[in-house]
This record gives C-alpha cells, sequence and structure tokens, in this order.
C-alpha cells in the first residue's frame, strides 16, 4: 500500500507498507517441520522528495522505520555443529533462516539531462 503527498509545489513525502505472509522453509515440502513455518511480517518506508530544479531533484528514504526484526525466508538444513563443535556423528536437522534487514536510510540527488 502507498500514500503520497505533494506538501508544496516541490516538496512531497510518501509512505509505504508492505506485507509479506508466513511461508513454508525449502526443504519441507509436506509442510510438516518441527520448527515450523516462518512468521510473515509488515514494514513501513519513508521518503521525501524536494525538487530543486527542473532537473535536480534531492531525496531522503528511511526503510523499515521501526527497525522490525524478521526473516526472509527458511531452509531445512542438516548441522553438523553441536554446541559450537563439528560432529559428523551427531547430525541434527534444523531450520535455518534468512535475518532481514534492519532499518536504513539513504540521502541521495537525481539529475535528469536533457528534456
Amino acid at each position: 500500500m502507498r500514500a503520497d503527498y505533494a506538501f508544496l509545489e516541490k516538496w512531497s513525502a510518501g509512505a509505504t507498507f508492505n506485507y509479506y505472509s508466513d511461508q513454508y522453509s525449502r526443504g519441507d515440502e509436506n509442510n510438516q517441520d518441527a520448527s515450523g513455518k516462518v512468521d510473515g511480517y509488515g514494514l513501513v518506508n519513508l521518503d521525501a522528495r524536494y525538487q530543486a530544479t527542473r532537473a535536480l531533484q534531492i531525496f531522503l528514504k528511511v526503510d523499515n522505520v521501526f527497525d522490525e526484526d524478521y526473516e526472509t525466508l527458511g531452509v531445512l538444513g542438516e548441522n553438523f555443529f553441536v554446541n559450537g563443535t563439528f560432529d559428523a556423528g551427531n547430525v541434527q536437522s534444523e531450520q535455518f533462516v534468512s535475518v532481514g534487514s534492519p532499518r536504513a536510510a539513504w540521502v541521495g540527488v537525481t539529475y535528469a539531462f536533457g528534456d
């Protein structure tokens, strides 16, 4: 969902909300993993723009405004490490997850050449 508003002729700002539903891990084809699904999550992003000239725009962007902790992907695999030590005789099935990005901000400039 996106909302954008022009406050003045040269100033505008917007907000985006993205929701991602829960999902089963890769390798969990029967959807029976004891760890369950990777949880769904929602992220809020904000941005603002200043149109300095016809060609020059300055922008600010903030992703994950509320610094939500989330995982984007799960994979079932085998863990060969028990208590930090490699042990090939004691392999454990485990869900590995990919951690999502924390809050981040950018400031930038866009310049359009030509018409």
